[in-house]
């Protein structure tokens, strides 16, 4: 049985050189959380947890001031570490679905083991207690525990924002059934994008060429606003899905049969035109080469014209736009322009 009250040791913090008890109190600003669950299916070292906040615009804040997203990211990490620390010593992975909007609203899903979230704390290190109350799902049972929170004060805030920036959601097959069936106050949908990307795609297609030797695609993003921070960290959406055509045109010049590949650039589910992009192989090469390759990434792409076209799921490795290179890719993205106006040659008949 759980304790209905934990707490971490501020002396085993400080023996650890976690938390310096004559530094004046630091209060960050505050998460805004509605509420954490405890789903009632942990196995295998794992626990579930649902982080719910009210927020629907979760990058607000200042200039050089963390973001919502942010913050709320910074206490998945912290409930993660108390948990593997001492909370719950049995705990090996935490499995975290992030929901907006008071539950409305399903965010994405993370996975947080245990030597992640002891890799940020050594990073950051640790301050101030903060009370959390968590919420047995299938009882409703509550419970406060004090959780120390990340010390994100001076540089360290803009180092965890990139810190943020390169962590990527989890493949929503991870997370598998483990909270479904309920439905109140969450309901968990299935993704609303068809590929796990790291920022919602509504549709990577191929069409038959229009020339020999490039091949033609049309990228779709809900996103009417492709301005707004990816991560809450100063890469773009824009940026992001630039990236992500990089990826993919990766896969088609890795052959010999493509010279290049035609983007056909649509945000707001096809309503904004964003432009036409051409990549020649060997710029793909070369930006693949500067900047290497992260973790692969589930992508669905499909292959021909309607609702019954061919699809492929790949599992391709993502740029590893992280540290100093992440201003350097903000500014390739600015000077890689289209060459005219895309077209919806999905749209074509057959």
């Amino acid at each position: 049985m759980f304790k209905p009250s934990l707490t971490i040791s501020a002396s085993i913090c400080a023996a650890l050189g976690l938390l310096s008890i004559t530094q004046p109190a630091w209060s960050r600003p505050s998460a805004n959380i509605t509420a954490i669950q405890i789903e009632p299916m942990q196995r295998n070292g794992q626990e579930q947890l649902t982080l719910i906040v009210p927020d629907r615009n979760l990058y607000n804040g200042s200039s050089g001031a963390l973001s919502r997203y942010n913050l709320h990211m910074a206490k998945m990490f912290e409930v993660t570490f108390a948990h593997c620390d001492q909370l719950r010593p049995h705990i090996q992975q935490v499995r975290w679905q992030y929901v907006g909007d008071n539950g409305d609203l399903n965010l994405d899903q993370f996975s947080i083991n245990c030597e992640l979230a002891q890799e940020v704390v050594d990073t950051y290190g640790l301050t101030n207690s903060e009370p959390t109350t968590m919420t047995y799902r299938a009882t409703g049972t509550k419970t406060v525990e004090y959780i120390p929170t990340l010390n994100l004060r001076g540089d360290r805030l803009a180092r965890f924002q990139d810190t943020v920036q390169q962590f990527r959601p989890a493949p929503s097959s991870e997370f598998g059934p483990a909270i479904g069936g309920y439905s109140e106050p969450v309901s968990i949908a299935p993704a609303t994008t068809p590929a796990d990307t790291t920022v919602p795609v509504a549709s990577i297609r191929f069409l038959p060429a229009s020339q020999g030797g490039q091949a033609r695609g049309i990228f779709i993003v809900p996103d009417r606003d492709t301005a707004r921070s990816a991560y809450g960290g100063s890469l773009r959406r824009y940026d992001v899905h630039l990236a992500k055509m990089f990826e993919v045109a990766n896969l088609y010049c890795s052959t010999n049969d493509w010279q290049s590949v035609e983007w056909n650039y649509f945000a707001g589910n096809g309503d904004i035109n964003m432009g036409r992009f051409v990549m020649g192989c060997n710029l793909v090469r070369d930006v693949v080469n500067a900047y290497g390759q992260g973790r692969k990434e589930r992508t669905l792409i499909r292959f021909g014209y309607g609702n019954n076209a061919a699809q492929e799921t790949h599992n391709l490795p993502v740029l590893n736009i992280t540290g100093d290179k992440i201003p350097k890719f903000i500014n390739f993205a600015k000077r890689f322009q289209p060459v005219g106006v895309a077209q919806r040659v999905d749209a074509e008949r057959r």
